[in-house]
């Protein structure tokens, strides 16, 4: 497995205030090779706060469209973990984010995109949906995706067995 690191940079998208009402979006430039994505994608996303003492971020990956993956973080729990840290207004923090386990093939020429919105369907939104968080899609935040390069025979793929040689369970 190799990691993939892309800084935001290097994409096509715009920093801005991702809240109730606004999202964000970010795509990578067409890929020039297929890759497997295979792990937990991770996102080190820039933020500033507004004048609220909090904020979350959802983050969906598509590829050519079709939704692939997603991560959510409040800004509270930022460096991960289970212990929250307070979150000032007008401040500037950095949001290590990572994705739910990924196992995706891409083909040449897919496109990489990520959606960012206060929340998610299944999510409740934060205390501060309404006013939300700057987030920065520049140097200071990066993308990092965990590929692995197998040929399709190679002896390390788990394959189930098919139903049909599958032994019954004891009852």
């Amino acid at each position: 497995m190799t990691w993939w690191p892309v800084s935001l940079d290097g994409v096509e998208g715009t920093s801005g205030t991702v809240n109730a009402n606004n999202e964000q979006r970010f795509s990578l430039p067409a890929l020039e090779e297929g890759i497997h994505i295979s792990g937990m994608p991770t996102l080190h996303l820039s933020v500033n706060t507004l004048m609220c003492n909090g904020g979350q971020v959802f983050a969906t990956m598509y590829a050519d469209g079709l939704r692939v993956g997603h991560a959510t973080m409040d800004v509270r729990y930022r460096d991960g973990g289970y212990d929250a840290q307070p979150a000032f207004p007008l401040s500037s923090y950095t949001m290590l984010m990572e994705f739910n386990p990924m196992d995706v093939d891409l083909d040449a020429g897919a496109v990489i995109e990520v959606a960012l919105t206060e929340s998610g369907e299944d999510y409740l939104p934060s205390p501060c949906a309404a006013i939300g968080m700057n987030v920065n899609i520049d140097d200071t935040s990066t993308l990092s995706l965990p590929l692995i390069d197998r040929p399709p025979n190679d002896e390390r793929w788990f394959l189930a067995p098919p139903w049909w040689e599958q032994q019954p369970i004891p009852s």
